[in-house]
Order: C-alpha cells, then structure tokens, then sequence
C-alpha cells in the first residue's frame, strides 16, 4: 500500500522492516516467529492496510552472515559506516548492537512506544540497561529468555548410579523427588541400552559409598554436585564380566557434561566471591576488571580451576581389540562451536551418553524422542527403528532449573539467557515508525493464528521453549497458570500412548500426533526458566547477570570456554594451568586499553 508519512515523502511500496538475527530458520525462536505460521507472516498478512504498516522481513543467518550475536553487532556497525540502504530496523542480539548503533546516532526512539519501565520488572529491564546512554532508558529490550544452564537428568542412568550406591553401602534419599522420578522411568519410555559403559562399572567395594548420602540438596548446589560427582567416579571401578556386553556402538560417557564452559565458571565464581572478574563503570562501554589486582579474587579463580580441569576418567577395552577403548570421565565442557561437528549436551542425554547435563533449556526437544531429534539422528526408516529403541524419551529426562549457588552459603548468581532486541533508525521516517508499530504489537499484541485467540507473548512460549519477560509473564500466577497447561498436554499424551502405543514403537513419526508433545516439552523449558527469574527476584541475595556486549569481556569469556573445552577432552587433552589463563586474561585487559 502506498500512503504519506508524516514528512509528507511518499513511501516506496518496496520498503521493508528488516528484522536482522545470526539463527537459521530451524532454531527454537524462529518457530514462533518465521513461516506462515509464524507471528512475522500474521503481523504482515493481518495489519498491511493500518496505518503506518511497513511489512516486515526476516532476516536469517544465511543472508546476514552472521553467526553470534557478536558478528551482528559488526554487520551493523558496517552497515551504518557505509550508510547502506540495508540497515535492519530491528536486531536479534545483545548490547553490543546498541552500542555500535549509539556511535552513529542510530537508536530507534522508543520513548513514544508501548515500551517502557512499565512493561518489564524494574530489576530486569534496568539490568539489560545497566549501562547509560544518554536520551535512550531503554535500548536493550528483554526478548526471548531462557535458561543457558539448566539442569538435565537423564532418569535411567540416574537410577543405575543410584542403584549402586544403594548396593554398596551408600544412603539415598528414597523420597526426594529426583528419586520418585528415577524410579517411575523405569517402566515408561526407553531405558539405557545394555552396551552402555554404565552397566559395565561397579564399586570398588561393598563399603566403597558408606559416607554417601544422596538427597535433594546434593543437586541443588554446584559444589555438592561436583562432589558428587568426583566422589562417584573415585569409588567405582570397570565390571569386567560386563565388558562382553559392550560392542563397537558403545561410546564414551559422562557423569556431568556442561555447555557454555565460560558461564558456569564464571557464575560459580562470582557465587562463591561476591565479585567479579569485571564490573562496569560510569563510562558508556567501559569496565573495570578487578581479576587484574585482587589477589584474593585470583586465588579464588584458580582454585575453581583447578577442580574443573582436575577429571576423573576410567578406560574400557572393548570385546574386539580392534575397536579403540571407550572412556567414562567425571565432567567434560561441550565444544559447540564448530558448525560441522557441534558438541551438544542434549545430545549426550539423548543418547545415553550422560547423567545430568547443563545446557540451555530450549534444547528440551532434542534431548528426547521428538521430530526435531528424529530428523537429526536417522536418514532411512531403518536407521530410525534402530535409534528409537535407544534414545530417550520425555519420560525418561527431567528438565530442571539453573542452580543458583555454589554452595548454601555463597550469593545466589541469575544468569538470564536469550537474545535482546535492538531498535535501530534507518533514517527513513516511515520505516522507522512501522519499526515501532510492529514492536508494539509483538510484544503487547494478539494473534488467532491457531484458531483461538491468544497473547503473542504467550504464542512464542508454546511455540519456541522461551518466554518473554514482561510483567504479566514474570509473576507466580502465570507460572500456575503455564504448569496447569502443560498438565493438560502431558494428559493428552498419555491418553494417546495408551490409545496408540508408546511413541517409541511408532517408527514413522508422521503417524504420531506430536503437537502435545512439543508443547509440553516447550512449556517445561518456559516454566523453569520463569522460576529461576522469579526465584531470582524475590531474593535480596542475588545477583543478576546478563551478556554485556563489551567486547574485551567477550574474548576473556571466548579464553575461559576454549580452555575448558581443552582440558577436558576425552583424547588428547591439553590442560592450561590457572596461572597461564590468568596471564592470558591480564594479556587481553591490558591490550583493550
């Protein structure tokens, strides 16, 4: 449609909202927003003859070329540089996308929108915008929130590692949750394959757990985890009269795996410190970084580190010499970043190749039976009658919240995980004021796009696995509210298994009613990531931490995961000790002055 703007300069039919991200159209967020079934095609389709309407155009990582959040920061800044007339209105990203557009003056005026301090809780919204700039209170906007650390059980390896504790003079808490849970999985979904290194271990002793007691708090808190942990793998040994059950397609195991190394040791630091190895300062952009002259702060650092790179790791030789010996190790940091062979935690649930994994919760439907796990791990009908019978399924994890503390002593650390988005001006008027009317409906607005009518807010949880964090989403009413409906989908799941069969018998995934499915397991990673916000805000003992988008902080973080990744490879790991990563991080402050 052709109309004037306010400037009396008629508008180019050809004019589009860009709307810029790095994530390709398969990620967790672009279910909900891309496709003719997504909130961007509705918005387009439903409001093109409002006033002040531009339609709006989604922009993959394919077209942008960016693959993080950081190379969206620099496609803009170029972008601007060369006054491009593919300047995005709207960013998927993080503050560095604002901060690049504040240097050429380019940040959308939000100040007549929708969106304001009354649209978000006030220690959330002023924590994305913790950093001034000066006419711009919000410039940062709270969109898609997640838990990049949640906590993964896989429930049937749990119950072994339970078992033989239990069986060998350790206690276990037979009432905690986690328990009941373990225990129920038995005989619902899958169980863990008889090749697996798991039932080819055994205690050391009778009395090898004597000292164990295993309850609800043992998970609670990252030390006790790691504890745990460690001391699990100390007091086990291999099961040489299971080793015949173990064949070529038996593959290396973990108790603990974690995704995003460099915030889990950056948070549990900060947990048990009360400090950081930054803090910013009164200056747009600029941080003080404290690791360089506290002493304390540095002994802290290196002592985490050394727990974290000190691993526990038992070999198995396989019936057939000619196989490579497979491994069962203590923890090991997940290598994600390389796009041809990403390492992924829920990877690990999903194939029994872990017992509990920390990893973002969006990742809930590719750690189960699911379609977005199917199409991922089978090519041929036959491979994928072979695979269900050995991966997990939604009876068989339990997805639980981010743990906030490093011990119940330390401060409670919130790490919000999730993208922002960040309004930039275009310089062209009615560009710029379509920017707004479409934020303005995205997160305020309503869409019928599934029959019934209801919140895009609430659209995008049931869709995506995230949520976004405005008031009427952040309070424990909504969260009753998203528990009970996810009953009702868990409901209809098992009236469907009992009707049908269990999904893990039904090879051909076109025949299954997945929609409960996938909104159950969306709604799980939603209702833990809002009781960790919640919990988060109603503690005067938490800090809360979000990405700064500075760019010396990024490196030191990129130092810290590569590091981690290193030492706790399966094969050939390359330990840094704490005093070379420590110079590596004064290196990098140094040269960013």
């Amino acid at each position: 449609m052709s109309f004037l703007v306010a400037c009396g300069v008629q508008a180019n039919k050809d004019d589009e909202i860009l709307f810029t991200t790095s994530q390709g159209p398969q990620w967790p967020l672009m279910q909900a927003l891309a496709g003719e079934k997504g909130l961007i095609a509705y918005y387009n389709r439903i409001f093109k003859n409002n006033k002040d309407f531009v339609p709006v155009k989604l922009i993959f990582n394919t077209e942008s070329k960016a693959n993080s959040q950081a190379d969206t920061a620099r496609n803009v800044s170029n972008l601007l540089n060369n006054k491009s007339d593919k300047i995005p209105s709207i960013a998927l990203a993080d503050a560095a996308t604002a901060f690049s557009a504040n240097e050429h003056g380019a940040l959308l005026d939000l100040s007549e929108s929708l969106i304001n301090s009354n649209l978000f809780d006030d220690k959330i919204i002023s924590q994305y915008n913790s950093i001034k700039i000066a006419n711009h209170p919000i410039y940062n906007i709270p969109f898609n929130i997640n838990e990049n650390d949640a906590t993964s059980f896989n429930l049937d390896n749990l119950r072994i590692i339970f078992n033989i504790i239990e069986n060998n003079g350790g206690k276990v808490d037979k009432s905690m949750p986690l328990y009941l849970k373990a225990q129920d999985s038995l005989q619902k979904g899958n169980n863990t394959p008889s090749n697996s290194l798991f039932y080819a271990i055994k205690a050391k002793s009778k009395t090898s757990f004597e000292d164990f007691h295993i309850d609800q708090k043992t998970f609670e808190n990252i030390d006790n985890l790691l504890d745990f942990v460690d001391k699990f793998m100390t007091n086990i040994e291999v099961d040489q009269d299971k080793l015949k059950n173990l064949d070529e397609n038996t593959q290396d195991s973990f108790l603990l795996t974690v995704d995003y190394g460099d915030q889990f040791f950056i948070k549990t630091l900060i947990s048990k410190t009360d400090s950081s190895l930054w803090k910013p300062n009164d200056n747009l952009k600029k941080f003080d970084f404290p690791i360089m002259a506290d002493n304390n702060l540095r002994d802290k650092f290196s002592k985490l580190w050394q727990k974290l790179t000190k691993i526990e790791k038992i070999r198995f030789d396989l019936p057939n010499k000619q196989n490579k010996p497979v491994f069962l190790q203590s923890l090991q940091f997940k290598f994600w970043k390389n796009p041809q062979n990403s390492q992924w935690s829920y990877k690990d649930i999903l194939n029994y190749r872990s017992v509990i994994s920390i990893l973002p919760s969006v990742a809930v439907k590719g750690q189960v039976d699911s379609p977005s796990s199917r199409s991922s791990t089978a090519a041929t009908p036959e491979e994928a009658a072979a695979n269900l019978k050995s991966v997990s399924t939604i009876h068989d994890v339990y997805l639980a919240p981010q743990i906030l503390q490093a011990n119940p002593q330390a401060k409670k650390v919130y790490w919000s995980g999730g993208s922002s988005l960040i309004g930039i001006k275009t310089g062209k008027q009615n560009i710029d004021k379509g920017a707004i009317k479409f934020l303005n409906w995205l997160l305020n607005g309503w869409n019928d796009i599934e029959g019934n009518v209801m919140s895009n807010i609430n659209f995008i949880a049931e869709k995506s696995a995230y949520f976004v964090p405005v008031k009427s989403q952040v309070n424990q009413e909504n969260l009753n509210k998203l528990k009970q409906l996810q009953q009702k989908y868990l409901q209809e799941i098992n009236d469907q298994e009992k009707e049908k069969g269990i999904s893990v018998k039904q090879v051909d995934s076109s025949k299954i009613h997945w929609a409960p499915y996938i909104k159950a397991l969306n709604l799980q990673s939603v209702i833990i990531s809002l009781e960790s916000m919640l919990n988060a805000l109603k503690s005067q003992n938490t800090t809360l931490v979000s990405d700064t988008g500075n760019k010396t902080i990024a490196e030191i973080s990129n130092n810290i995961e590569d590091a981690l990744v290193e030492s706790t490879r399966v094969e050939n790991p390359t330990i840094t000790e704490p005093n070379k990563i420590l110079e590596a991080i004064d290196d990098i402050i140094k040269s960013s002055n």
